[in-house]
């Protein structure tokens, strides 16, 4: 039971095995408490288990160090990149999703440990996921230096990674790039109220362009992989396609 997904049903209760539980306290002073995430390990002198103990307690630890707090944005960075399951996941969700750190930091941080080196490639598609969503990515905020940047660094990958992996790191910029840009909640951007739809959808193509002609990424290449991914005729030939069109009318080729 994780990310708020019913799984209990699922959760296996074996003779010796170790059950590691969080919950969390309803209410102010209450004793009562709400089980939140459970997991089923092996006996807990196993390695796996071994891990996941010593994984949790550094979740918890972190999760209870003052914001202010100078080993914070470290312990972090080191969870994003050596973490191996309990404590990536927690890191995470905690620069992304629920935003213990700024908007800024989050992208940060998220960015350096994808950089490493020190990751493998599935690991690296778990931490650029927050990174093409809300907090992180705000279609609103157009070509911002922190949307910029986050596109740059999935560009990167998409045109580095194999043929197995291209067509998710395509997924993650396609969802930023392709996405409704530079309109504010409620369907308007600021000081455009009542413009028609034509006014819109050429607004918003200028905002396009900018964010792609922000993206620092080799050009070629990047039509280059864009066009191996059309070729491939699968399900991400369209979504490919409709990148390709946009990033040539941005860039040219």
């Amino acid at each position: 039971a994780f990310n708020r997904a019913n799984a209990w049903n699922t959760l296996t209760l074996d003779a010796g095995s170790l059950l590691l539980v969080a919950w969390k306290q309803v209410g102010e002073g209450a004793s009562l408490h709400e089980l939140s995430a459970a997991m089923s390990l092996p006996a807990f002198d196993q390695p796996m288990t071994l891990i996941a103990v010593r994984e949790m307690r550094e979740a918890i630890a972190i999760q209870a160090l003052p914001a202010d707090s100078k080993e914070r944005e470290p312990r972090l960075l080191a969870a994003l990149i050596e973490g191996t399951n309990i404590l990536r996941r927690y890191a995470i969700a905690a620069v992304g999703p629920r935003a213990m750190v700024a908007r800024g930091k989050g992208v940060d941080l998220l960015s350096r440990a994808i950089a490493s080196g020190k990751t493998d490639e599935d690991a690296d598609l778990a931490l650029a996921d927050p990174l093409s969503d809300t907090p992180l990515f705000l279609p609103e905020q157009g070509e911002d230096v922190l949307n910029v940047r986050i596109v740059t660094v999935l560009a990167s990958r998409m045109i580095e990674a194999d043929a197995e992996h291209a067509p998710t790191w395509l997924g993650y910029i396609s969802n930023c790039v392709m996405t409704e840009l530079g309109v504010a909640e409620g369907g308007e951007e600021a000081g455009q109220e009542g413009e028609d739809e034509a006014d819109a959808a050429k607004r918003e193509s200028a905002v396009r362009t900018r964010l792609i002609r922000g993206v620092d990424v080799p050009n070629k290449a990047m039509i280059s992989r864009l066009e191996k991914l059309i070729a491939a005729a699968d399900g991400n030939s369209e979504i490919a396609a409709k990148l390709n069109t946009a990033w040539i009318s941005a860039n040219g080729r």
